[in-house]
C-alpha cells in the first residue's frame, strides 16, 4: 500500500479512498474492553489521559506546520506498545477539531485495535489486501460522539510483507 497515495473523498488509480467520516456506520464498542485495554484518549478529564493530550498537541502542531496528513506508529518489536499508543493518539486527536481522523490497523499478524474496542469484524484489511474483500470503505465504522474511524484488520497467517506490497 502506498501510504502516499491515501486520500479522503477522491480517487486516483492508485489511491485508496477512505469514505467521509459521517458515511461510516457507528461501531458498537464495547465500554469494558475499552476500559480493560486502558483506551484514555476519549476523556478529557482522567489524569491518565494527560500524556495523550499533550501529544495530541505537539503532533497536531508539527502536522500543520508540515503539512502532514497521515502518522505511522511502529515498532520492531511485539508487544512494544504501539496499539496503545496509536489507539489512545487517534481518541485524543479525533476528540478535538473538525478534521477525521482515520485510525487503521496495519498489524495483520496481531490485529488487536478491533480487540481493543471489543470488536470482532466479520472482515478486515487483510481480507481486503488479500482480495477477499473488494468494498475498503465497508470494513470501517466510526466511535459515536467524536470524528474517529476505524478499519480493523483480522489476524492472517498469508505472508504479510506480501499484502501489505502489493498493488491494494
Amino acid at each position: 500500500m502506498n501510504y502516499a497515495n491515501v486520500t479522503h473523498g477522491r480517487s486516483t488509480s492508485t489511491s485508496l479512498v477512505l469514505p467521509p467520516i459521517d458515511a461510516l456506520p457507528i461501531g458498537q464498542i464495547d465500554p469494558g474492553a475499552v476500559r480493560r485495554n486502558k483506551i484514555v484518549g476519549f476523556e478529557t478529564r482522567r489524569i491518565a489521559a494527560r500524556p495523550f493530550n499533550l501529544l495530541r498537541t505537539r503532533v497536531a502542531k508539527k502536522c500543520t506546520e508540515n503539512g502532514w496528513s497521515i502518522i505511522g506508529v511502529t515498532s520492531a518489536e511485539p508487544a512494544a506498545g504501539k496499539s496503545f499508543v496509536a489507539l489512545n493518539l487517534a481518541a485524543a486527536l479525533a476528540r478535538v477539531g473538525t478534521v477525521p481522523v482515520y485510525l487503521l490497523d496495519l498489524d495483520l499478524t496481531r490485529a488487536t485495535i478491533a480487540r481493543a474496542f471489543g470488536v470482532s469484524p466479520e472482515f478486515g484489511i487483510s481480507d481486503y489486501l488479500a482480495g477477499k474483500q473488494d468494498d475498503f470503505s465497508a470494513l470501517g465504522w466510526r466511535v459515536d460522539g467524536v470524528n474517529l474511524g476505524v478499519f480493523p484488520t483480522r489476524p492472517t497467517n498469508a505472508n504479510t510483507a506480501e499484502l501489505l506490497s502489493g498493488l491494494r
